[in-house]
């Protein structure tokens, strides 16, 4: 019987598409073993189709109090004698993971959090990027060839039934609730959606529903823009990325997601360890400020065009 491997990582989208590249490293090491991914429900439809992963564990992380529910993922997990688990979400609730592993199993762990048998000491955010630190971790497994993330077989052909009237910009305007300081004010997105189409560029809007909201002044200033808002899932928005004439967005998961199509990403960010260690991989044009509310729409234009992108 082939040995069965287990890899940690509930989210978020920006974590879970950072370490994709350590998820391929694993399968590619390991390739003659069963692959599994503990993560949340939510990324279920994202990483189902991942060519690295074999099946997939579902764990909403309900808390401690909800004891019967706990029992029975920690059964599920049990039953399948994993060799190896990869810790490559490493938080605290991923240590007490560890805690119960050491205890009720014979698992090899590997985390950046005590009771790791291969234990990486991560240094304080911003001294190293993410993707370093887990190839940094899988190296104490002697996993020697590290991939760059890639999700190439997110691509979906159904993008080729959107239609615009000429090449076109994405913007990604929206931020989760938690990440509300992380986002570029809407009358900025706004001014800035009605220069690009006076420049003759169509604007795609994309987003999930709950970006309606930092989405509604730039149509309001900008009919003509494109709404795809709830209209973009991963494998819709990536695909618009590849064709796109370049994206603009806040420092936020999708712009992770977007930058594996490398095509050119103006990316808005405050100028912070968390965005040194999370800094999107591909063509990026950073522009960012202490705060990113003080980054002017003029600014913006500035670099676009110094860029070459219109």
């Amino acid at each position: 019987m082939n040995k069965k491997i287990m890899i940690i990582k509930h989210g978020s989208l920006g974590d879970i598409i950072l370490s994709l590249g350590a998820i391929k490293s694993i399968k590619m090491y390991f390739n003659d073993c069963e692959i599994h991914l503990l993560t949340s429900s939510k990324y279920y439809d994202l990483m189902k189709n991942c060519p690295y992963i074999d099946k997939i564990i579902i764990d909403d992380r309900n808390p401690i109090y909800f004891f019967l529910k706990n029992v029975n993922l920690a059964k599920k997990i049990f039953k399948h004698n994993f060799h190896y688990i990869i810790d490559l979400q490493n938080s605290k609730r991923t240590f007490f993971y560890n805690i119960l592993f050491r205890l009720f199993s014979k698992s090899i762990i590997s985390s950046s959090r005590p009771m790791a048998h291969l234990r990486y000491t991560i240094p304080p955010q911003g001294y190293e990027h993410v993707t370093t630190g887990l190839k940094n971790q899988l190296h104490l497994m002697k996993i020697k060839n590290f991939y760059e993330p890639d999700i190439e077989w997110l691509s979906s052909s159904n993008v080729n039934n959107i239609k615009f009237d000429s090449s076109y910009v994405v913007i990604i305007p929206g931020t989760s609730k938690r990440g509300e300081k992380k986002r570029w004010p809407s009358d900025k997105y706004a001014k800035l959606t009605k220069f690009l189409i006076e420049k003759d560029l169509s604007v795609v809007i994309v987003g999930n529903k709950s970006d309606y909201e930092s989405a509604r002044p730039i149509f309001e200033m900008c009919p003509k823009a494109y709404n795809l808002i709830d209209k973009s899932p991963p494998e819709i928005l990536y695909s618009l990325a590849k064709n796109a004439k370049f994206i603009i967005s806040n420092d936020t998961g999708p712009a992770l997601l977007v930058s594996l199509s490398r095509t050119p990403l103006v990316w808005l960010v405050n100028e912070n360890a968390v965005s040194l260690s999370n800094k999107p991989i591909g063509k990026i044009i950073k522009i960012s400020s202490n705060s990113i509310r003080d980054i002017t729409v003029e600014k913006v234009k500035e670099i676009v065009l110094k860029e070459n992108l219109i």
